[in-house]
């Protein structure tokens, strides 16, 4: 698998993990949009959705906070940020529990971004550099 040097350092960072830093930028743009459109009470969700805990309003609040958490980390891996790796890993796999819940409202959506984050979750997990423990 090839590797390249970006941000600051000698770092070298695999494919996998530019990829998840793309996807924890996509992603995010997309949850903060599908959570301000959750808390309006948007169209696009199944009309009156049954949930385990909470309701639409209460998740698309966590999907616009965990949106703006993995614009974020994915901006950090980009720019060669140290915390974007941990904070990515976290913030995917907070999000992966909250589409989970979403479930009953969006399906097909849901489904999509569990899917991405999970390959965002192996990318990080597998094939992020790491830090030496001191």
């Amino acid at each position: 698998m090839s590797t390249h040097a970006y941000g600051t350092g000698d770092e070298h960072v695999s494919d996998w993990v530019a990829f998840a830093g793309v996807m924890l930028l996509l992603l995010g743009m997309v949850n903060v949009v599908y959570g301000v459109a959750a808390i309006g009470d948007a169209d696009f969700y199944i009309p009156h959705p049954k949930f385990v805990v909470g309701d639409l309003g209460a998740w698309g609040w966590v999907v616009l906070i965990v949106g703006a958490i993995q614009f974020a980390a994915g901006c950090s891996l980009w720019l060669g940020g140290r915390w974007g790796v941990p904070v990515g890993i976290i913030s995917a796999g907070a999000n992966l529990i909250a589409q989970l819940m979403l479930l009953p409202a969006a399906p097909p959506l849901a489904i999509a971004l569990f899917t991405l984050d999970v390959l965002v979750l192996y990318g990080l997990l597998a094939h992020a550099p790491r830090s030496p423990v001191s």
